[in-house]
């Protein structure tokens, strides 16, 4: 009797083990899908965010590509400027100032530079001069609005003449103050095709009455 009660209880321990072992494969396959579906989600991540940084990455080349573009449209613009104008054949030495504005080395004139899509707009003074250009469309946010203009509203055109005016010294958008407080800082603006507005800054109230274009 006390065999077969031994026997049982062996038998029903060895189904208890039995049915646990089960539980703990079935578990074990579980965790291992889990995994195969957590790694497969990684991979899925990763490409996804592979090709945002691509993307982006596409985005910054092209942008950088058409400002160092500009940028030699505004260099060919200020030597074709100087001779066409002024007979001036070979392009004269430019240095940076400490805050980073370009100027003549042997100081013959004063020139600014501003581009925006593709549109180069050049200043040529015998004075200290800024010029700035963006499309009329350009929606001036908020935060800028707020940080740089007393009353919180701008223009297009509000924006390019601060533009121009922190351009005029080379100290730049974060050191200016606007409006000026010098009394002798004059502003002149232009809409020229496109619905771009150009606006020039200088210390001197005499501008010319319409801006020159050249295809080049």
């Amino acid at each position: 009797m006390n065999q077969k009660k031994n026997r049982k209880k062996k038998h029903e321990k060895r189904n208890t083990i039995q049915n646990m072992m089960q539980n703990i494969s079935a578990w074990m396959d579980i965790q291992s899908l889990l995994m195969t579906v957590l790694s497969a989600m990684t991979i899925v991540t990763t490409i996804v965010m592979g090709l945002l940084i691509y993307s982006r990455f596409k985005m910054s080349v092209k942008e950088t590509a058409i400002s160092n573009a500009e940028s030699r449209m505004g260099k060919e613009l200020l030597a074709y400027t100087l001779k066409a104008f002024h007979g001036i054949g070979v392009l004269p030495p430019i240095d940076i100032s400490e805050s980073g504005k370009p100027f003549f080395a042997d100081h013959s004139f004063e020139f600014n530079i501003s581009h925006s899509h593709g549109r180069v707009v050049l200043a040529l003074s015998d004075k200290p001069v800024g010029v700035d250009i963006e499309h009329s469309g350009r929606a001036i946010p908020e935060l800028v609005r707020r940080r740089f203009f007393k009353d919180g509203e701008a223009t297009v055109e509000d924006w390019t003449r601060f533009e121009s005016y922190s351009k005029l010294s080379g100290e730049g958008i974060y050191s200016a103050v606007y409006p000026p407080v010098e009394k002798d800082v004059f502003f002149k603006s232009y809409t020229i095709s496109d619905n771009y507005v150009v606006s020039v800054c200088t210390h001197t109230d005499s501008f010319p009455l319409k801006i020159v274009k050249i295809d080049l």
